[in-house]
């Protein structure tokens, strides 16, 4: 078992680009979220967004990924260093054998070495509210999970994916609809 941090060998040569992630981390995402989806939270940033990809193989098969950016604030002479996870899935036959810990514990010791001040994401809660054991639920574990490592609730934003999933046009498998209406929770935990 390894963790892989940006290791595709054309990554290496420039920028990550949405073109070069791997197949393997693409299908994860369709699988777990819904065609389109990793390309839309892609595309939602701007071109200055430079973004790093971890995964976890797993006897040469791809189990998950994580895909997370920095992002720079400055007040006055205040520079203020945010790590935001923008994605992390787990094959849904790979799940609840804590790869998606593993994987989250290597992001956070990845923004930790960098000096994050605070590190950001936004987790998916489908607007039934019935899905407490959903066995295919594309976030970092669960809530209890994210409250035990300090994060906590900052925010609400309902129908958070809708544009991006009509514009990339993907089938939201957490609340299976078209487009997507789960609502954003944004989770956040200040390093100190």
């Amino acid at each position: 078992m390894r963790l892989k941090p940006n290791t595709n060998p054309k990554a290496r040569k420039g920028r990550l680009t949405y073109e070069l992630i791997p197949q393997d981390i693409k299908d994860i995402a369709a699988e777990s979220i819904g065609d389109g989806a990793l390309e839309a939270v892609w595309r939602s940033k701007d071109d200055d967004t430079t973004f790093s990809l971890m995964w976890k193989i797993v006897d040469g098969i791809s189990v998950g990924f994580a895909l997370y950016h920095f992002e720079e604030l400055t007040n006055g002479n205040f520079k203020y260093r945010v790590g935001i996870i923008d994605m992390l899935c787990v094959r849904p036959e790979y799940r609840n054998r804590s790869y998606g810990a593993i994987i989250t514990f290597h992001v956070l010791k990845a923004m930790s070495a960098v000096g994050v001040n605070r590190i950001e994401l936004l987790m998916r809660e489908p607007a039934t509210k019935e899905y407490d054991e959903y066995p295919a639920m594309p976030t970092i574990g669960s809530e209890r999970f994210l409250y035990d490592l300090g994060f906590k609730k900052v925010a609400y934003f309902p129908e958070f994916w809708k544009h991006q999933s009509q514009r990339y046009a993907y089938n939201c498998h957490v609340c299976n609809s078209i487009p997507d209406e789960c609502t954003g929770v944004l989770m956040a935990m200040n390093e100190g």
